[in-house]
């Protein structure tokens, strides 16, 4: 028979430091962080002292122009290891409707995760079967996995998530940027509004039916929309219906 056992506890665990799984520090340009002898080094604000480290600027060196200017910097600890994130800003002019832009329809979907229609009447296809088949693989792990329920597979669950995320990121990141260096500047990006609207899947395999609820079309949108503004080009949304016969 268990019983109830009343323990007081007083206010000395208010006294131990607090933990942190995943520490970061905020660093402020000139201030916290600064860039040291011709951009070889990067000096850095420490609890100690001011702490200067080797840095290279091999494959940033635009971000250092007058053009960028440089905010503040995450301190971030992860895995072992420590990564400065700096974040950088530049001012371009808006995109301008006057400028006789060049107009493109932009049609997302599974079976091809893009395809665009300019105004000159050429159609570029985005494949996206490869993505299909990966989605297919991760799907069948992540149901393996649950079928065990296991403290460790929770876990590896857990970290299958995150990587499947990681990857679909960088593929939304790829497939926005390819967009944009295809088309260029002062172009009119068209998209479908795809808020509260369902995909047909009757012609989908069954284990590929849920990747129209998963795959975020809403990112590439997001990843489209920033990079388009950085070349003086934009993106606007209009009703789907009928927008593959149009």
């Amino acid at each position: 028979e268990s019983k109830w056992i009343q323990v007081p506890r007083g206010l000395n665990w208010l006294v131990k430091p607090i933990q942190f799984r995943r520490p970061q520090a905020d660093l402020v340009r000139q201030s916290n962080y600064s860039f040291v002898d011709d951009m070889q080094q990067i000096s850095i604000t420490t609890l100690g002292k001011r702490t200067k480290l080797a840095f290279t600027s091999k494959g940033f060196e635009k971000y250092f122009t007058g053009d960028w200017k440089l905010g503040t910097a995450k301190l971030v600890h992860s895995r072992g290891k420590w990564f400065l994130h700096v974040g950088i800003t530049k001012k371009v002019s808006d995109f301008n409707p006057k400028d006789n832009p060049q107009i493109v329809g932009i049609d997302r979907g599974l079976r091809f995760l893009a395809t665009a229609f300019d105004s000159e009447g050429k159609t570029l296809f985005f494949d996206g079967q490869k993505i299909l088949r990966k989605r297919k693989k991760f799907l069948e792990i992540r149901r393996c996995l649950q079928s065990k329920g296991t403290k460790s597979t929770k876990k590896k669950l857990k970290q299958l998530a995150q990587r499947e995320n990681r990857w679909m990121t960088d593929v939304n990141h790829r497939l926005a940027k390819t967009l944009v260096t295809a088309y260029g500047s002062h172009t009119l990006f068209v998209l479908e509004d795809l808020t509260h609207v369902t995909f047909n899947t009757d012609d989908l395999p069954k284990s590929l039916r849920n990747s129209h609820r998963s795959w975020s079309f809403f990112q590439l949108e997001t990843f489209l929309t920033y990079k388009a503004q950085a070349i003086q080009s934009t993106v606007v949304k209009v009703s789907p219906a009928f927008t593959s016969q149009r």
